[in-house]
C-alpha cells in the first residue's frame, strides 16, 4: 500500500509506505493493485495502514474508463467506426477525442480506415481517461468456410479481422435432400463428416433449425433408393424439400 503523486498524468512521487502529499494537481492510492485517484485539497499526512481517516477532506475521483466495439472496414475504403463511452470521473458529461483532435461531445467517429487509434475522454473537471482501440480490414468470410481456429490463426490474418464473421461462416455446408419425416440423403463422399449423436444445422428456406443426427446410413432408405442418408431424432420434413447441411 503507498501514495503515488501524479502531476498531469506523469508520476512525479511514488511510496510504498507512509508519505507526505504535496500540493500536487493528484494523488493516487494504490491497493491491492486497484488503483484509484485522488484530487488533493490540502497536504495531507497519510499513515500507512490508515487510510479511510486520513483520506478525510479529500475528493474521490473515479479513474475515466473508456470502451467501444470497433467497427472493421474493408479494403480499399475507409468506413470504418469506432463508438466511444465512458464512465468514472465526475460522472460527465464527456467530451470525445481522437489521436489528440479536436474535443466533441459525441463518442462516435466515422470514416476511419485501418489502423490503430487512441480516444480521449475528458469530463468537465478536466479529468482525462483514454484508450486504443485498432480497425482492422474485414476478412473475406466465404473463404474460411469449413474452417476451423487453427486455420484462422494460420491465415496469417488478425483475429481481429475476422469480426464481421458468423459461426456459420466458419463451418462446411453440405447439400442434400429431406424426405419424411427426418432423413436427409446427402453425397456419400462426405459420409465421414458426421456422427451419431452430433449437433448439425439444417436449413430449409430461410429457416435455420438445430438438429440432432440419430444415425448415419450408407444403405437402402425404404420408398427412396440406397445412397448415404442421416436420420434426425426430430421429425422436420412433410414432403421432399433442398436443405442445406451445416457441420
Amino acid at each position: 500500500m503507498g501514495i503515488t503523486i501524479i502531476d498531469n498524468q506523469v508520476v512525479k512521487f511514488n511510496k510504498q509506505n507512509s508519505c507526505v502529499c504535496w500540493e500536487k494537481n493528484f494523488c493516487q492510492l494504490v491497493n491491492n493493485n486497484d488503483e484509484t485517484q485522488f484530487e488533493i485539497k490540502s497536504s495531507q499526512l497519510i499513515t500507512n495502514g490508515d487510510f479511510e481517516s486520513g483520506l478525510d477532506g479529500w475528493n474521490v475521483i473515479d479513474e475515466i474508463v473508456v470502451s467501444a466495439y470497433p467497427v472493421n472496414t474493408t479494403e480499399g475504403v475507409c468506413e470504418g467506426e469506432i463508438d466511444a463511452t465512458a464512465i468514472g470521473g465526475n460522472g460527465g458529461p464527456y467530451e470525445y477525442s481522437i489521436d489528440g483532435g479536436s474535443w466533441q461531445s459525441s463518442g462516435l467517429f466515422e470514416e476511419l480506415c485501418e489502423g490503430e487509434y487512441t480516444i480521449t475522454v475528458r469530463d468537465t473537471d478536466g479529468n482525462e481517461g483514454s484508450q486504443t482501440f485498432t480497425i482492422y480490414i474485414n476478412a473475406n468470410c466465404e473463404d474460411y468456410q469449413c474452417s476451423t481456429l487453427q486455420d484462422l490463426i494460420d491465415s496469417g490474418l488478425p483475429l481481429g479481422a475476422f469480426l464481421n464473421c458468423t459461426l456459420s461462416d466458419f463451418l462446411c455446408e453440405f447439400s442434400g435432400v429431406g424426405y419424411s419425416p427426418k432423413y436427409i440423403f446427402f453425397s456419400c463422399p462426405y459420409f465421414g463428416e458426421f456422427t451419431i449423436g452430433q449437433t448439425i444445422g439444417v436449413k430449409i428456406e430461410d429457416t435455420l433449425y438445430n438438429a440432432t443426427i440419430e444415425n448415419v446410413t450408407s444403405g437402402e432408405l425404404p420408398g427412396v433408393g440406397s445412397g448415404c442418408y442421416l436420420t434426425l431424432e426430430e421429425e422436420l420434413f412433410d414432403t421432399p424439400v433442398a436443405v442445406t447441411i451445416y457441420n
